[in-house]
């Protein structure tokens, strides 16, 4: 009978920390439709800038590159 008892006290506390985690998700609002917060969705659109923008500074960083080598490429000319 102990054995059984302390088997019912284990799953009664387990029991317990599962409904306190699904109340808590519950109150927390994050599923809410109307005033929730639901994290960080972009949009299409949002993420369509996103990426233009990124393509943007790469092709900066890029043509700096670039100019950098032309710029060694004209100097060692020079030196010639």
């Amino acid at each position: 009978t102990m054995k059984f008892g302390l088997m019912c006290v284990t799953f009664m506390y387990f029991r317990s920390i599962h409904l306190v985690r699904c109340e808590r998700e519950a109150l927390s609002g994050n599923k809410e439709i109307i005033g929730g917060s639901r994290g960080k969705s972009l949009t299409e659109e949002r993420k369509k800038i996103k990426q233009e923008e990124a393509n943007a500074k790469f092709r900066q960083r890029r043509l700096a590159e670039c100019m950098d080598m032309a710029r060694i490429g004209e100097d060692r000319r020079r030196i010639r």
